[in-house]
């Protein structure tokens, strides 16, 4: 009797397996080629994002090396830039300094060409009174007759 409940729990075992309808199947199988296919979708978009992915990592890391380079440029050029504004600064120092020293010339020379000018005045006033003195004198001698 136990052989016949193995035979009839067997056969049942197979019967019930091989029980899907063949609408269901083809249903399945369907969704089996659509998952398949998407997952081939899937894998080629994966692939293009992965060669996308390390064309934007070049790209950054380019970017990132320009910029690198650009900041040095900008401290390079902020530093050639502050070492000019401070010799323009000394340069003008030194302008100014010079205007005033060379007014300070100027006005001590225009005083000294004024006591210069006063003094040769004075000098020719003084030499045209000895030269009439000296004529008087000739005169003198000369109608003295004796000089």
């Amino acid at each position: 009797m136990k052989l016949k409940y193995l035979f009839v729990f067997i056969f049942s075992v197979y019967v019930f397996q091989s029980c899907v309808s063949i609408k269901k199947f083809k249903d399945l199988d369907a969704d089996y080629l659509s998952a398949n296919q998407q997952i081939e979708f899937q894998k080629q978009e994966l692939s293009d994002f992965k060669l996308l992915s390390t064309e934007l990592n070049e790209s950054v890391l380019s970017l990132t090396k320009r910029a690198s380079s650009l900041e040095a440029d900008t401290i390079d050029l902020g530093k050639a830039y502050r070492k000019k504004a401070r010799a323009y600064n000394d340069l003008s120092a030194s302008y100014e300094l010079l205007i005033k020293n060379n007014s300070n010339t100027m006005a001590k020379q225009a005083e000294e060409n004024r006591v210069l000018m006063e003094r040769l005045g004075q000098m020719d006033i003084d030499l045209q009174e000895r030269a009439r003195a000296i004529k008087s004198e000739k005169k003198k001698c000369f109608n003295y007759s004796s000089c």
